[in-house]
């Protein structure tokens, strides 16, 4: 089984897939429950967003507010100890999952898409962490042989990535998209592009080519000349060299010729590293879907919707249960469902979906523990769970 946990599933489609199993008598109450949960879940959601924009002003305060007198430094560092510890809670409830170190490493060793070697500030790459969500093969047609045929290649796409590095020297929050795994280092902070070698020996054949090709044709005259003039003015040669014009113009030919040469070859160099960078400009502008504070508010959302299709699913299988179902029986029951499969694998969390219900009263716990020393869990009905929610909904209103 993935380890991956995000249900690949619009909030609407939860709904719309939990409503089709209620019992014809349930539906109103059910229906009703539903509103209301979502409604819970965004008041709760709403104040740690409250709470975000408190932390992020005192780092970040608004164009209005800075010249006013900064808060205190010991202010500032709970604040983004507060906001580094929500980060790391709203990226597991919505599902992400922490990249380790030694993937990002690999992923320097290896390209997908990217076919640009990266170099990256080593505090920079110790200072990261990353998180992906949505794990999916993904097909793509690469040129090869400099451009003289083409092939597929295969690789997996992270759905979304999450880059959160804080260091002395840069702090950054950014979300991106439609992310090949083996090119993922390309989106942390100060990353240089660094030519291969076979992108050097492009450069450097073709000009070690010309350059002899420049010698024997153009400069032979001119180092000639060059060297019995030297030979002449340290002693080694008695005779003095004849220089006339039609030498002059040897050298000077020469000496243009050469200036034109390293021109030419660092023209081809800087245009080479152009590539490079607009590569790399292209592949972050078109995959970055947010940065700083609104990477905060995407995730507050995307955990809301987390919490509302786990509660949701787990609902509906405890209640439809003949009987008390525990964490990996509720688990297995949910991922077994053939309407959830989409070509995609996903763990279903059940711990987490339970303690939500739980919590909101929708379940309790019954029976003794089994086997694994877990104990099982019922749902209220329909009806009950209406009430208690809508108690739920007027104390968060008030």
């Amino acid at each position: 089984m993935s380890d991956e946990r995000f249900i690949p599933f619009l909030r609407s489609e939860v709904t719309a897939l939990c409503a089709a199993d209620t019992a014809p008598g349930d539906r109103d109450a059910a229906a009703e429950a539903t509103r209301l949960l979502a409604g819970v879940l965004h008041q709760r959601y709403r104040r740690r967003l409250r709470e975000v924009e408190a932390d992020y002003y005192l780092l970040h305060p608004p164009e209005y507010a800075r010249g006013e007198e900064p808060p205190a430094p010991a202010a500032r560092d709970r604040a983004r100890a507060r906001l580094g510890n929500t980060l790391a809670e709203l990226a597991d409830t919505a599902a992400y999952t922490r990249i380790p170190q030694e993937e990002l490493a690999a992923s320097l060793r290896s390209h997908a898409l990217l076919r640009v070697r990266m170099e990256i500030p080593e505090q920079t790459q110790s200072g990261a962490v990353l998180y992906r969500r949505g794990r999916v093969p993904a097909t793509a047609r690469v040129r090869t042989w400099w451009g003289l045929r083409t092939k597929d290649i295969e690789y997996e796409l992270y759905s979304r990535v999450l880059v959160y590095v804080h260091t002395a020297e840069v702090t950054a929050l950014k979300l991106f998209e439609d992310v090949p795994r083996d090119d993922i280092e390309m989106l942390l902070p100060g990353v240089r592009p660094r030519m291969r070698l076979a992108d050097k020996l492009l450069i450097v054949v073709p000009a070690l080519v010309s350059g002899v090709a420049l010698v024997a044709t153009k400069l032979i005259s001119a180092i000639g000349l060059l060297i019995l003039l030297l030979a002449f003015w340290v002693g080694l040669r008695d005779s003095p060299v004849q220089v006339n014009r039609g030498a002059l113009l040897t050298v000077g030919a020469g000496l243009v010729a050469l200036g034109s040469y390293v021109a030419r070859q660092y023209r081809k160099y800087t245009r080479r590293r152009l590539q490079f960078m607009n590569t790399l400009t292209d592949n972050l502008y078109y995959r970055n879907l947010d940065n700083d504070a609104g990477v905060f508010y995407r995730l507050l959302g995307a955990a809301e919707d987390a919490d509302y299709a786990l509660a949701m699913l787990a609902y509906r299988e405890l209640r439809d249960a003949g009987g008390p179902l525990t964490p990996r029986e509720l688990a297995a029951a949910v991922e077994a469902r053939p309407e959830l499969q989409r070509g995609r694998e996903f763990r279903f969390a059940a711990d987490d979906a339970l303690a939500t219900l739980e919590e909101l009263g929708l379940a309790f716990p019954d029976g003794a523990a089994g086997a694994d020393g877990a104990v099982g869990r019922r749902a209220v009905p329909p009806a009950q769970a209406r009430d208690h929610l809508r108690r739920l909904w007027h104390q968060s209103a008030e």
